[in-house]
């Protein structure tokens, strides 16, 4: 039946093109490849970022390469669009970035939505100064661009790959990767209206890796990968911040090694995140930092066991998510049973960890997608997601996990 499914998935795709893709049954029940990029036409390429989506349902994310006329290995990215009618999936294209003073190559971040619905986000290259830009697609203006920054000025930061994410009075907050020619990163503030930059912190984290979260007190936090480190930003009332370092994994990284993706708060304050190395196998870790009395206090709540351990995940990369139980769900771009192409899984609180379900393992059949960089979202009680390889045509392609 699968190959019956997969025959008439290519069929369709024949008959709409490159842009309309019917949903392709996986080997384990339980997942559906919702769109295969292409990388030709008008269609991008290697989605890696976390899917966003609006009160319709319709899902929003990047591709960090395409169009190209060769097939997707070129070309600085687009902003795309799935609806479905019918079970039936359409692909629309919002923005084609096209580099120079435009954007090019919006890599790990998620895309945001102001409460028009309106999407901003950021690429790592391009903009005046070719260093990356901060964006803005206007959904009553036909999804119209406007570069509200161009990174990279000399005292600024550059290459920012993290999401964007808004305090209640409309301005923007984010982090760079460095800063040219100094390897020191940035937490910045784009003031609404006309978007002026603010830096908040300048230091020598040597980038920083994630996008920032805030707590219900106004402080920031965001991850430091490359000094292992969380980042706590406190407002002092008259503009300016105090930064500290929260939280260093130690050097052994047995409590996990380099932080990168977003972190999530929960209404105690505690902090949830993902390492991408390290653990008690060396696969990675999953953590809760819990503050009291001013110290902050790391528990592991699992480590990877990687592929040679019964196929377990390796290398969370994309950050986590709760769902309404307090279970987290994320992804790791290695490991499981397959081709070591990826895992979604699921945590359950327990003693003395917590306890880890694989929910799929990616790469199982031809035409599924393939190393899940990026995080998960839950949509009308379904997950979704983005594999950076695989699909139909090997440049990636859209999932949803049935649960």
């Amino acid at each position: 039946m699968r190959s019956n499914r997969f025959a008439l998935a290519t069929a369709v795709w024949a008959i709409f093109t490159a842009i309309l893709l019917m949903a392709v049954p996986c080997a384990s029940a339980g997942e559906l490849v919702v769109h295969s990029f292409s990388g030709v036409g008008v269609d991008g390429a290697y989605p890696q970022g976390t899917l966003v989506a609006d009160a319709a349902g319709n899902l929003y994310g990047t591709t960090v390469f395409g169009p190209s006329p060769n097939g997707g290995a070129s070309g600085c990215g687009v902003v795309f669009e799935l609806s479905v009618t019918g079970g039936v999936w359409a692909e629309n294209i919002l923005h084609t970035f096209l580099g120079g003073a435009d954007g090019c190559n919006p890599e790990y971040e998620s895309l945001t939505f102001d409460a028009a619905e309106n999407l901003y986000g950021t690429t790592v290259e391009g903009g005046a100064y070719k260093y990356g830009t901060a964006f803005k697609l206007q959904r009553a203006a036909g999804w119209k661009e406007t570069i509200l920054h161009s990174f990279g000025n000399g005292s600024d930061g550059s290459n920012p790959h993290s999401t964007l994410t808004f305090d209640a009075a409309g301005n923007l907050y984010g982090t760079t990767g460095d800063q040219s020619g100094t390897f020191t990163g940035h937490v910045f503030e784009l003031r609404a209206g006309a978007w002026a930059e603010n830096i908040l912190s300048s230091s020598c984290y040597c980038g920083l890796s994630g996008g920032v979260v805030f707590d219900k007190a106004g402080n920031l936090y965001t991850t430091s990968a490359t000094v292992d480190s969380i980042l706590k930003l406190t407002p002092n009332g008259n503009g300016t911040w105090t930064s500290t370092f929260v939280y260093t994994f130690p050097a052994s990284g047995v409590d996990g090694d380099f932080p990168v993706g977003n972190l999530i708060v929960d209404a105690a304050g505690n902090l949830y995140g993902t390492t991408e190395y390290g653990g008690a196998f060396g696969w990675g870790a999953a953590f809760r930092l819990s503050p009291a009395g001013g110290v902050w206090t790391e528990t592991v709540l699992y480590s990877f066991k990687g592929p040679v351990a019964g196929g377990d995940g390796a290398y969370p990369f994309g950050g986590l998510i709760f769902d309404a139980y307090g279970n987290l769900y994320g992804t790791t771009f290695e490991g499981g049973t397959n081709c070591s192409c990826g895992t979604v899984f699921e945590l359950s609180p327990a003693a003395p960890q917590w306890k880890e379900t694989v929910l799929y393992n990616f790469g199982g059949f031809p035409g599924d997608v393939t190393e899940p960089f990026g995080g998960l979202i839950f949509v009308g009680g379904n997950i979704y997601g983005t594999g950076y390889e695989g699909g139909t045509f090997g440049w990636g392609g859209v999932f949803e996990i049935v649960r």
